[in-house]
């Protein structure tokens, strides 16, 4: 009784406890897997979805800027022709 006693107190749990933490951490590494395919796809809908509103964004910032030019040209236009009636 003491043999089987030392054998499993000696070899028999840390076997076990070995497997069971193999079984254990394959577990865990498919569930982590998962939940880093899904934070990944979740990552990639929301930069599509920044990218989106940054394009908008900038289509706007580029009209704005173009009227701008247009305005301060013709505002040119305008003050070369007083400062030439007035000479």
């Amino acid at each position: 009784m003491e043999t089987f006693l030392d054998l499993l107190a000696n070899y028999l749990f840390p076997i076990t406890a070995c497997a069971a933490m193999f079984w254990y951490m394959t577990v865990k590494d498919k569930d982590h897997k998962t939940e880093i395919a899904n934070l990944t796809e979740s990552h990639k809908d929301e930069i599509k979805s920044l990218d989106e509103r940054h394009n908008a964004t900038l289509d706007a910032l580029n009209t704005t800027i173009s009227d701008n030019t247009k305005a301060i040209t013709q505002m040119t236009i305008v003050i070369t022709q007083l400062s030439e009636r007035l000479k």
